[in-house]
């Protein structure tokens, strides 16, 4: 079968239209599959040089960041299918034309087997931590298990590379921001948007969920984008030490995560280890549940959940906060003698920390 590289070097490139946003009509029946998105703008964005290397096995390369798209005809629809140089060629299979375009942010998004198009799925967006990446996100918080079984549609965004070399989200009072003016909350609110446009996303059911300094950034863009996410779920974060830097236009459902022997965002609040203050986890979510409006505050002493593997038998107890609007959550699940890393998995043995944040997630949508 035949394969096209559409591109400097490849054929047609003279007639070949500039791929419109990437499109998302490469269904695969029967199981989930990846796209491949860049939810910032480049209006100079074109196509990239392309190296084809035929031998041992078809290999595609190009030069720079990029996104490699692919299409049945070359008036598409384009597919964004990898953002890594490379790309391996499978045969047999049907014709297909290749393209690869410049991209400033790629980031892949995982479509469930369940998903069918016009029918609105709901959408998780992961965070990592600070120095971390996406794949560590992913074996802390496993979650692309759960979207198969739970039909969301999931993302895994990387931050960007501080002037240290540490890959870092500008999020709330966090990490030693070196002056960054970026917006990353205008980043997410683009990645929602570019998979909204290919996808079926249910608007009621977008979520965040962040670890540490990825919790951080949940909190901003629960702050400055509440008519955009529905939920978050930060893991060992917390919002901004000031009330006043946060003024959510709606309510935003909060579930914060906290080990009580984390030793770098201390449970009981203090400073962080780059300096900036530090509101506790309760101080954390009593905040938020007076930005919700939300009274009486009701804990649970029994410990009912295993969240960290690291710690022996059940260590999670629940404070929640009642009277709050309808369908919004406000709650804090205490890991007792947790550290800023739980465990997930270990010996065929899965903690319960990424189901019940799924579930809890799902169960707060947007009224």
């Amino acid at each position: 079968m035949k394969r096209h590289v559409i591109a400097a070097i490849g054929l047609c490139c003279a007639a070949a239209a500039e791929p419109p946003a990437f499109s998302a009509e490469a269904t695969v029946e029967g199981a989930g599959y990846h796209l491949v998105v860049d939810p910032v703008p480049d209006p100079n964005r074109g196509p990239l040089q392309v190296f084809l290397r035929a031998s041992p096995q078809p290999v595609i390369y190009w030069a720079g960041r990029g996104i490699l798209l692919s299409a049945p005809k070359v008036e598409g629809p384009w597919v964004g299918i990898a953002r890594q140089s490379g790309y391996r060629l499978e045969f047999p299979e049907s014709q297909r034309f290749y393209r690869a375009v410049p991209a400033v942010r790629p980031v892949e998004v995982y479509v469930p087997p369940s998903y069918k198009p016009g029918i609105p799925a709901p959408l998780i967006i992961s965070l990592h931590g600070y120095r971390l990446e996406p794949d560590f996100q992913e074996s802390l918080i496993p979650m692309k298990p759960l979207a198969d079984e739970r039909g969301f549609i999931y993302c895994l965004p990387r931050g960007e590379v501080n002037q240290t070399g540490a890959t870092q989200w500008n999020g709330a009072d966090c990490c030693g921001i070196y002056g960054s003016t970026r917006d990353d909350v205008a980043f997410l609110a683009g990645l929602v948007a570019v998979v909204s446009e290919q996808l079926s996303v249910d608007p009621k059911r977008v979520y965040l969920v962040g670890h540490s300094n990825g919790g951080f950034m949940a909190y901003r863009a629960a702050c400055e984008r509440a008519d955009l996410f529905a939920g978050i779920a930060s893991l060992a974060g917390a919002t901004y030490y000031e009330p006043s830097d946060c003024a959510p236009v709606e309510p935003v459902s909060v579930l914060e995560i906290h080990g009580t022997s984390d030793e770098a965002v201390a449970y009981a609040g203090g400073l962080l280890p780059t300096g900036e203050p530090l509101p506790s986890a309760h101080e954390t979510i009593a905040r938020w549940a007076g930005y919700n409006g939300c009274a009486e505050l009701m804990e649970d002493t029994e410990r009912t959940m295993e969240l960290d593997l690291n710690v022996e038998g059940l260590d999670g107890t629940v404070s929640r906060y009642s009277n709050a609007p309808p369908g919004v959550g406000v709650e804090l699940w205490t890991i007792h003698g947790g550290t800023h890393y739980p465990l997930a998995s270990r010996e065929g043995e899965s903690s319960e920390l990424a189901v019940r944040i799924v579930d809890w997630l799902l169960a707060h949508p947007k009224p």
